[in-house]
């Protein structure tokens, strides 16, 4: 049978042949090396030495990887600003981490290392895979229009860009509490100001590109969020949308740069010519990237390639080896067992482009098709071998977040079937997990959380500077805009008013048209309000008794390595617990890195007694209004709020510390029971802090005099020089 279908040509692993396939390579511009299931570690080594032979021999000079179009421009960005840097502090804040923290892959970080000067990098996932689309590709954008059209930026919502962003980039997902109208309407903006504004065609090209990229994330995400999609009821088409704008994406890059030769990095699916030819009903209806590309391109300038083996095993890192299937007679792994040296098989020969046969080439399922249509080379391996998780370099681990020890959990962020990322994995809320092959239990976790804390977080008075601001609008219109940067002198263990100071330094508020003081009053409290200098356990530090919890997930990330999610519940409401009053439900979840027990992340959605509250209002009104939060006579039918803070490692303290604050509170209801006084309102309230902390004497906090925003006059020219992003960055 093999005989019929192709010839067999042998090829060594050190590339020293690679040579004799040279006029099959040079007359392609995109050549896509795929593989089955991201967990073949030894293929990994092969596309290393191919990507080599590629780019030393044949001068293919960019390299797109699976991994997200934004967060890789960034990271290609600043590899080509900063040349002193090690490549490989950027690329692990970008590519998908199943492949950055494999210790197969590292000969890759040396290889492109030594040839940067000579080769971009690029991604063409819509995805946000690191930490580059948060931090730096909104800010970067309204930079921008700052500069060239500063109008266009208050007309864009940027908190509510800012909380999707956060969320497709942390939980893959739409965010909860946004209308997806009013993201496309701001998206829609945001992609008509930057095509008024930028003139560069390198920037021009990008940025619209990644804000359509954007645009279609968020439909993809919107319309999966009521499907509840797992590895059991993914089916391949619901990957369309995504290989859709992977394509495009891609697409978008030749066009910009039609003399760059490209190779292409990811999963060999992704990259299939077509698929009516596979006799699998699932797999015709799902559309490839690989497909859409040959379709907007000469067909004839790309190739695909995948790997197929007859015995071994294969895992994701971190992950037990799963033993590849024996191949049955009939199949074409079954025939090839007879070499014992890896092999190029060309199937776009003509005796075989017309001839169907059986192959696992597709997640190791034994599939019927004519392979030829799908992909041009099979690469046959003897034998196969997992990826294995590296051995981080300790000194590295605080600088570019990768993991110390092999302490993976028991699941992971990538479904093979799925192939995409899923950053919050659902486990069905266990009652313990294993770390370091010891089973710990909820109480076992937060108690370790608890003996470590003196060594994650400051304990110290210490002082940060802040930005802040306050939105408030009320049906879709802007009432009031609050920004000011303030002192923060904190003082742990609680972050009660008798340990935290505030003096803020410069405020900019705009109260638009009409007379709206009391939507401003009850909507939106105090700009400078929220416990958001503090790490948010003070349910661990107070009392255990009076939360329920349950392990919610573990997952990996990019930055903090292994981390558990735990979901929590308060029993018994108290202001001393919650700080703040009225409480009737207060629900949570904590993240934890599982290296050091430190908390990276924590999420509040709280629930008030809207009867006790009303009965405050109605009794009290506006004759006490100095009193009370509630600044007039208001009937509340709907609230609801979030608090989410994230931390980061600061490398001057040595310590963790909260890096951003952000509570969303949403009200809906009517003035003195008048129906015609109806308001719906949102007020945003953000908060970055630098990433410097300075330790000041207890005394020298409490000595200083406050001053608080209403006290402080705008100062105009200290805005128009103002840059959120600059600030963020220092």
């Amino acid at each position: 049978m093999l005989i019929v279908l192709a010839t067999v040509f042998p090829l060594c692993t050190n590339g020293q042949n690679f040579s004799v396939y040279r006029k099959e390579f040079e007359k392609y511009n995109v050549v896509l090396l795929g593989e089955p299931t991201h967990g073949e570690g030894n293929v990994f080594e092969y596309k290393i030495k191919l990507i080599q032979y590629l780019h030393d021999s044949l001068g293919y000079n960019t390299i797109a990887f699976e991994s997200g179009f934004i967060d890789l421009y960034f990271a290609n960005r600043f590899i080509k600003q900063y040349p002193d840097s090690n490549s490989k502090n950027y690329l692990t804040q970008a590519i998908f981490p199943i492949w950055t923290q494999a210790k197969e892959f590292q000969p890759f970080f040396e290889y492109f290392e030594k040839t940067k000067k000579k080769l971009d990098i690029i991604g063409f996932d819509p995805q946000l895979t690191g930490v580059y689309g948060r931090e730096f590709f909104l800010d970067t954008i309204i930079s921008i229009i700052e500069q060239r059209k500063p109008m266009g930026v208050l007309k864009l919502n940027t908190d509510l860009l800012r909380q999707c962003i956060t969320s497709f980039e942390t939980l893959y997902s739409f965010p909860d509490g946004v209308r997806y109208e009013k993201y496309l309407k701001q998206t829609n903006l945001l992609r008509r100001y930057l095509k008024k504004v930028i003139s560069k065609k390198e920037e021009r090209w990008f940025f619209i590109q990644a804000v359509n990229s954007l645009i279609a994330l968020g439909a993809d995400y919107y319309n999966k969020k009521d499907k509840h999609l797992n590895e059991q009821n993914f089916l391949a088409q619901d990957s369309n949308p995504r290989d859709s704008m992977m394509a495009e994406n891609l697409c978008a890059y030749i066009k910009q740069n039609p003399n760059k030769k490209i190779i292409c990095w990811g999963a060999a699916p992704h990259f299939m010519n077509e698929t009516k030819s596979i006799q699998n009903e699932e797999l015709k209806a799902f559309n490839p990237m690989g497909m859409l590309l040959k379709r907007k391109i000469a067909p004839k300038m790309a190739c695909n390639v995948t790997f197929i083996s007859s015995k071994g095993t294969h895992g994701l890192i971190g992950t037990k080896p799963i033993e590849v299937p024996q191949p049955k007679f009939g199949n074409i792994e079954y025939d090839l067992q007879r070499y014992s040296h890896d092999s190029l098989i060309f199937l776009n020969t003509t005796n075989v482009t017309h001839t169907s046969f059986t192959s696992s080439c597709v997640e190791y399922t034994p599939l019927i098709a004519n392979w030829s249509r799908a992909f041009d080379i099979f690469v046959y391996m003897p034998s196969f071998t997992p990826a294995h998780l590296i051995e981080a370099d300790s000194n590295e681990e605080k600088q570019i977040g990768t993991p110390i020890k092999k302490d993976f959990l028991s699941n992971q962020v990538f479904s093979r079937k799925i192939g995409q990322r899923n950053s919050l994995h659902s486990m069905n809320y266990l009652d313990e997990v294993t770390i370091m092959s010891k089973k710990q239990t909820v109480t076992d976790i937060l108690d370790s959380v608890k003996k470590h804390w003196d060594e994650n977080y400051i304990n110290s008075p210490y002082a940060q500077i802040g930005y802040n601001s306050l939105r408030i609008t009320n049906n879709d219109s802007n009432i009031f805009d609050f920004e000011g940067i303030s002192d923060y002198f904190a003082y742990l263990p609680s972050n009660s008013q008798e340990t935290m100071n505030v003096n803020c330094q410069e405020v900019n508020s705009h109260k638009y048209s009409g007379n709206n003081r009391d939507l401003i009053l009850q909507a939106g409290g105090t700009p400078l309000s929220g416990n958001a200098i503090e790490p948010d356990v003070a349910f661990i530090e107070k009392s255990l008794r009076n939360f329920d919890f349950s392990i919610n997930s573990v997952y990996y990330d990019t930055i903090w390595g292994n981390v558990i999610a735990i979901k929590y519940h308060q029993k018994h409401m108290n202001r001393w617990l919650t700080n703040t009053w009225l409480i009737e439900e207060n629900n949570g979840e904590i993240f934890i890195r599982v290296n050091d027990y430190a908390i990276i992340k924590s999420v509040k959605y709280i629930k008030r007694d809207l009867d006790h509250l009303n009965k405050w209002s109605i009794k009290n009104g506006s004759k006490k209004r100095a009193k009370l939060p509630i600044m007039d006579a208001i009937n509340i039918k709907e609230e609801k709020a979030t608090e989410t803070k994230n931390y980061y490692y600061d490398t001057i303290a040595n310590k963790y510390v909260v890096r951003n604050y952000e509570s969303i509170w949403e009200r809906k209801g009517v003035f003195n029971d008048n129906l015609d006084r109806s308001f719906s309102t949102v007020a945003i309230n953000t908060l970055y802090t630098k990433k410097a902390s300075i330790t000041v004497e207890k005394n020298q906090s409490f000595r200083i005099k406050k001053l608080m925003w209403y006290q402080q006059k705008n100062n105009p020219d200290y805005w128009k020089a103002f840059s959120l992003s600059q600030f963020i960055k220092q």
